[in-house]
């Protein structure tokens, strides 16, 4: 079971791939990235591959766009990992 759920408000801190005090939208993926992808848990989450092993991602809608570290973009969305969100309270 996923620990964020679609339409959780959320902050990004500490990312691998994107900047840090982002803030966003869980949502479900959508139909491009589960086509490449596969089914999502609970339709917003997947485990990928990174360098130091794999970790959970969620889908998220950013509330502006945002660059990853690289410095591609701004994007709109992106799969982002569990350990760099936190729930934003309403």
């Amino acid at each position: 079971m996923a620990k964020f759920s679609d339409g959780d408000r959320v902050l990004i801190t500490n990312s691998y791939g994107w900047g840090s005090g982002g803030t966003g939208t869980v949502r479900a993926a959508p139909d491009y990235a589960t086509s490449l992808t596969g089914d999502w848990i609970d339709g917003v989450a997947r485990y990928e591959p990174f360098f130091d092993g794999e970790k959970l991602v969620y889908w998220v809608e950013f509330d502006r766009p945002l660059a990853d570290r690289s410095k591609d973009g701004p994007y709109d969305c992106g799969s982002v990992e569990e350990s760099a969100l936190s729930l934003i309270s309403n």
